[in-house]
């Protein structure tokens, strides 16, 4: 899937949610580092993303083999979103996976 909404995360699954209201889909948090040098000082910095699964079939793979410590890559398209608070706009992105591969091996 390569069109201009297109993003593609690789990192570690924090944790993975199931929920079913109406429709069944699963939330999952995963994380990226990025690592750099200051000096001598080593320095990391982690970002978290927020990722939606809603296709049938993902949504059973990822409730059978998705779990905390995962290292996998989603492809996701971005779905912008907003609303009001306190009189506020706020706007945001969620993710929203089309694929989810596993780059380390199967656990015992």
């Amino acid at each position: 899937m390569f069109t201009r909404n297109y993003v593609e995360i690789v990192g570690h699954i924090g944790n993975v949610t199931v929920k079913e209201d109406g429709k069944k889909r699963v939330h999952l948090s995963v994380a990226t580092s990025e690592v750099w040098k200051d000096g001598d000082e080593k320095k990391e910095k982690t970002l978290w993303h927020n990722i939606t699964i809603f296709r049938p079939a993902l949504v059973d793979f990822a409730e059978k083999y998705l779990a905390k410590g995962r290292y996998v890559r989603v492809e996701a398209s971005l779905k912008p979103f907003e609303y009001e608070k306190d009189d506020t706009k706020h706007y945001g992105v969620d993710l929203i996976a089309s694929q989810v591969d596993f780059l380390d091996k199967k656990p015992d």
